[in-house]
């Protein structure tokens, strides 16, 4: 008994059970082909959020831009070069980078194509297994290749 109270003892006693049914029908859903796709697909949307898609290297240091932050960007150092600015400071890890505005426009429009590129990856990725009809071929299904050559500046 938890501190003397009977039900919340009922009540853990409950949830346990709960949670023994959900795990072991996660399992059994792992064994059917519906299931090893949601698994698949899961494990290529986890892989296409990592560091081995999303990142890029300044100077040796690895880091990510998210699409808002690159458009956003884009959109100043663009409004910086229209003023004639010919360097612009980018923060990459609480780190300043000092960049001629038109180098880093470079770098910003090609971290886009290749963030691009990525996303067109894993979505194929993601419609070759929903085609798969096997289990065993949807568990082998190797999502990690064909991505790009990480960029680096």
């Amino acid at each position: 008994m938890l501190n003397g109270d009977e039900r919340e003892l009922s009540a853990l006693e409950e949830w346990r059970t709960h949670a023994k049914n959900l795990a072991s029908a996660q399992f059994r859903l792992d064994q059917t082909l519906y299931g090893a796709k949601a698994l698949k697909l899961r494990e290529i949307s986890a892989y296409d959020k990592s560091e081995a898609v999303n990142s890029f290297s300044v100077e040796g240091e690895q880091m990510w831009l998210d699409k808002a932050t690159r458009v956003g960007l884009m959109n100043s150092v663009s409004i910086e070069k229209a003023s004639g600015k010919k360097e612009t400071t980018l923060w990459f890890g609480g780190e300043p980078y000092v960049i001629e505005v038109d180098k880093a426009i470079a770098m910003l429009s090609a971290l886009e194509i290749y963030a691009l590129a990525c996303y067109n990856v894993t979505e194929q990725h993601k419609a070759r297994v929903n085609e798969l009809t096997d289990i065993e071929a949807v568990l082998a299904y190797d999502y990690t290749t064909g991505y790009p050559d990480k960029l680096s500046f």
